[in-house]
């Protein structure tokens, strides 16, 4: 149980991540994005590690294996829906 709770955690502060491969694939907009980027990674990537450490911490705390999985889907989804409304779409 405790090295799914490392792999979720991982999973979190990896997900932190999303935007610098999504800026490889995608094409960005010119000119004030490369301001957004700048700012965005270093705020999703601090934001997946603080909610990657809480998880590792509460998800011990959470005994009901369901509460857990819907903890870890939300604290995905806020890093994954962030991910994509902050990046700077052409």
């Amino acid at each position: 149980m405790h090295s799914k709770i490392k792999y979720q955690s991982w999973l979190i502060f990896l997900s932190g991540f999303l935007t610098l491969s999504m800026t490889t694939i995608l094409p960005v907009a010119g000119g004030g994005a490369s301001i957004i980027l700048l700012y965005s990674v270093p705020f999703l990537i601090g934001l997946g590690l603080v909610l990657a450490l809480l998880y590792h911490w509460l998800a011990k705390k959470i005994k009901p294996a369901f509460w857990r999985n819907v903890y870890f889907v939300a604290n995905l989804g806020i890093i994954i829906t962030l991910t994509f409304l902050i990046f700077p779409w052409r």
